[in-house]
């Protein structure tokens, strides 16, 4: 069945490029407004925060998530200089819509003010730049905003820039080890092809799934982390086989090379797919909503790899075709006709010859590595793990300083 399928898809190669190009396309589209309905919310339902949060919203019209808390440093002041104070920040307010100012208070030289929104907290954080605009013009250029709002507008660029320079660095070093293992060849290319089409999917499909549901706003950093990861594996695992077996029958065909491939590798990638997409399916069973959503994010890369396995992979081969997978120069670790020979075949007889040596060193390792876990400290997600430098942040450590933790 997986031999005619494979088969078919070379017959019409054309149209399935044709059709991932259109999917990638919706997809990068879709992933650039992502992050517009991703959130920082931690909430967890049923727990004693969430019911407080309930209570407030319910019964004193406060809505947490859209509040925001202006904190102004003052020292020696006056009454009458705290009332102004006071004053300017009520007007500063106002450039936010159905803002108004729930509580002011001055403690240990620090006023703090709470802004309350009728908005929801990624509404809210849209307004975030033009509160502390506002706050400028009246003169308050020390007041520092803070709270969920001006936490996630905050944290939002920073979480961009770190998966652009994970990125960069992902993608130098995959290239590295491609050409190591594959050598000098157009197949190098086929792993970053293969990832692309699954990342840019998968964002368009969580982005259809957080209009309706929690996504937290990591996300795109798992997704392109998993993406890559299998996209690597897979495609190394499939074109490697692809290679033997066109060493294997040097006057047959491509297309037979592709569909004896596939009736091997591919099934192997079907069957890891599978259990990767168990093993992160479970995260569906925590009962909490930013958990489930990485669970989400987690099935559908392996989902959509195995996807792309059966049907990109074969006809990208197939348009590389005998040359496209032929080292030139640097032949690399994998490129080798004779498999006995080689670190790999020097490495698996070493195995074969003393594999209960070899059974309890490996297992002594990793139970040195795991010992860690004696030591590790956890802790639940707390606001204190945002950057220090963060305006939201330098906000937060002012009023711990000076009133107190809680």
């Amino acid at each position: 069945m997986l031999e005619r399928w494979t088969r078919g898809v070379i017959r019409h190669r054309f149209a399935v490029v044709a059709v991932w190009l259109v999917l990638i396309a919706l997809g990068l589209l879709a992933g650039s407004k992502l992050n517009e309905h991703l959130t920082t919310s931690l909430a967890v339902p049923g727990t004693d925060s969430a019911k407080a949060d309930q209570i407030l919203s319910e019964h004193f019209k406060e809505n947490i998530e859209g509040t925001f808390t202006v904190i102004l440093k003052f020292k020696n002041a006056t009454k009458s200089e705290i009332a102004a104070m006071e004053s300017k920040i009520a007007v500063a307010a106002t450039s936010v819509p159905t803002a108004k100012v729930t509580q002011q208070k001055a403690l240990g030289g620090v006023l703090f003010t709470n802004i309350g929104t009728a908005f929801n907290l990624l509404q809210a954080a849209a307004y975030t730049d033009d509160l502390r605009q506002a706050l400028s013009a009246q003169g308050l250029d020390k007041a520092l905003v803070t709270g969920p709002s001006a936490i996630n507008r905050d944290v939002t660029p920073v979480l961009a820039t770190d998966l652009q320079h994970g990125q960069a660095i992902a993608i130098f070093l995959a290239l590295l080890l491609l050409i190591l293992i594959l050598g000098l060849c157009w197949a190098v290319i086929v792993p970053f092809l293969f990832a692309g089409a699954t990342i840019s999917i998968v964002l368009g499909l969580v982005f259809l799934i957080a209009q309706k549901f929690l996504m937290v706003l990591y996300i795109p950093n798992i997704i392109e982390l998993i993406g890559l990861g299998l996209a690597i594996d897979y495609s190394l695992l499939i074109v490697h086989r692809f290679r033997r077996e066109i060493l294997d029958i040097p006057d047959g065909s491509v297309d037979e090379a592709i569909a004896k491939t596939m009736q091997t590798a591919g099934r192997t990638v079907i069957l890891s797919g599978l259990v990767v997409s168990i093993g992160l399916a479970t995260l569906f069973l925590v009962p909490i909503p930013f958990v489930r959503s990485l669970g989400a994010a987690g099935l559908l890369v392996p989902v959509i790899s195995v996807v792309a396995t059966l049907t990109l992979q074969p006809a990208l081969l197939s348009y590389l075709g005998r040359g496209g997978v032929t080292p030139k120069g640097f032949t690399g670790l994998l490129a080798r006709k004779d498999l006995m020979t080689g670190f790999f075949a020097r490495a698996s007889h070493f195995v074969i010859r003393r594999p209960k040596s070899v059974f309890l060193f490996s297992i002594l390792t990793l139970a040195i590595m795991a010992s860690s876990v004696l030591w590790l400290q956890v802790t639940p997600s707390a606001l204190t793990s945002i950057p220090a430098n963060l305006e939201s942040s330098r906000a937060l450590s002012m009023v711990t300083d000076r009133v107190g933790s809680g």
